[in-house]
């Protein structure tokens, strides 16, 4: 997986609420876990914490793990860990709308039968984790994974801290040796000098041998800890091409693309008109090498058209962020297949059906999302411009139905996982799932990663036996919720 969505990832966690761990294994936090400011006050050392603050680039950092989700951080319990969550989706609060692109993506995910892009929640200019709550009771703490990090960490400047100074403890290196701070009897006993003493460098790696020698007693409860970081910073450790949409409404509006060069420059661009004379205007810095124009395309309420966006005033600042697709276009087009779900009546009663499958023809620059500056074609049309030449001549006919009936079953393996979602959460008579033509070369095979949901289609294009507009829905079915 993309190191990006690695560090901010949104792992279900385990079925229990509350587990216990008799020995678990250090690790060091990466650099964006440790730039969030939420954990320099976690570390029970007001100097320490003050030097952090000012510069954490100076710390290094290193704490106990789950041992069955050893990449999510955990922090010690503070408050009350208790929290209410969506038993589908537990990264989520309770009353998370379908509308959520976030949600749509956790559904997509859990129901296995489609690839989708990486992704991960966005927050104002800022990456977020969105792991579910759980707690852990930590006994011990076995070193030995990191007992190399530790020895090379304590160098002039450096500020090394495990756990923190009641149960582990800090350590600030200078030139003068290595000053220890620590409230842990184990620790103390493994000194090797007199308190209030700066250690040698030799002291400290006598010491590092010592903690690695048994497990340290911790007896500590510990919780999920969710990291965030300047979308700007994190884009930087894994330079590649992104797309960042609002999380909820939208229409093609205020969709960007960030594209994350290997040399450090960013370039950020959109199909949305709004958006993109927004940027252009925008008066950018030239030593940040554009990276200000990722926070100049979440201030939403400066550019975007509200009326045509739909997005919720208390939800402007909420983004998702996915790693593009790859587009492979034919005569300059991108094909994204649309499959069309919609309510009927079914006997006395109400059901979902599929009533078939378009395809967006788009020939923007961006191709994100766009909700204008497109065009629709039966299935069948699309697939036949998008596999000719890539499969042979005397193949395609076969080709175009084996693709066209793949798109369909997944669309009906989909539409059985989403329509009972949707209706313990609302009330919708019609959404569209869609998806993006992709050419595997190693398999010659077409493959449709998930976009995303529209839920009430606004048009078609294509004549589509059974549609109907929202009016005519909400005739027929009344009212929609959520």
């Amino acid at each position: 997986m993309n190191s990006l969505f690695t560090h901010f990832a949104h792992d279900r966690g385990p079925s229990e609420a509350r587990r216990a761990v008799a020995v678990a294994d250090a690790r060091e936090w990466p650099r964006l876990w440790k730039s969030d400011p939420r954990l320099a006050p976690l570390l029970g050392d007001a100097e320490a914490e003050s030097l952090v603050r000012s510069e954490p680039g100076r710390l290094r950092y290193f704490a106990a793990t789950d041992p069955a989700h050893p990449n999510v951080p955990l922090v010690r319990a503070n408050a009350d860990i208790r929290q209410s969550c969506d038993a589908f989706a537990p990264r989520l609060p309770p009353g998370t709308t379908i509308r959520d692109k976030f949600w749509q993506r956790l559904v997509v995910e859990a129901a296995g039968c489609v690839p989708q892009p990486g992704f991960a929640a966005v927050n104002g200019s800022r990456i977020e984790a969105c792991h579910a709550p759980w707690s852990v009771r930590v006994e011990a703490l076995d070193v030995r994974p990191v007992r190399a990090e530790l020895f090379d960490a304590a160098v002039p400047g450096a500020v090394v801290v495990v756990e923190a100074a009641d149960i582990g403890f800090t350590a600030t290196a200078s030139e003068n040796g290595v000053l220890l701070t620590t409230r842990s009897p184990y620790v103390a006993a493994c000194r090797n000098g007199p308190e209030g003493r700066p250690l040698s460098y030799a002291e400290w790696g006598r010491l590092v041998d010592a903690l690695c020698a048994a497990p340290l007693p911790l007896g500590a409860e510990k919780v999920v800890f969710n990291p965030s970081a300047e979308l700007g910073d994190a884009l930087s450790i894994a330079p590649g091409s992104y797309i960042l949409k609002p999380r909820f409404g939208s229409n093609g509006v205020a969709v960007v693309r960030i594209r994350n060069c290997a040399d450090g420059a960013v370039i950020v661009e959109s199909d949305c008109p709004d958006t993109a004379r927004y940027l252009e205007e925008f008066p950018r810095d030239a030593r940040l090498c554009g990276r200000d124009l990722i926070v100049a395309a979440t201030q939403r309420g400066r550019f975007i058209d509200r009326a045509l966006a739909g997005i919720p005033e208390q939800a402007l600042a909420r983004s998702v962020l996915e790693e593009e697709i790859v587009a492979d276009r034919v005569d300059g087009s991108v094909f994204e297949p649309r499959i069309v779900v919609q309510r009927v009546r079914a006997g006395s009663g109400e059901s979902f059906a599929t009533l078939g499958a378009l395809c967006k023809r788009i020939d923007t620059a961006v191709a994100a999302s766009v909700a204008r500056d497109f065009r629709e074609e039966p299935l069948d049309v699309s697939l036949h411009r998008f596999l000719s030449g890539r499969v042979p001549a005397g193949e395609l006919t076969r080709r175009v139905e084996q693709t066209r009936d793949e798109i369909l079953a997944v669309g009906d393996r989909l539409r059985a996982v989403v329509v009972p979602l949707i209706e313990a959460r609302g009330r919708v008579h019609q959404f569209g799932i869609d998806c993006r033509l992709c050419w595997n070369t190693s398999t010659g095979r077409v493959e449709f990663p998930f976009l995303e949901f529209q839920l009430g289609i606004g048009r078609i294009d294509v004549p589509l036996a059974g549609y109907k507009t929202r009016g005519e829905l909400l005739r027929l079915f009344g009212p929609e919720i959520g």
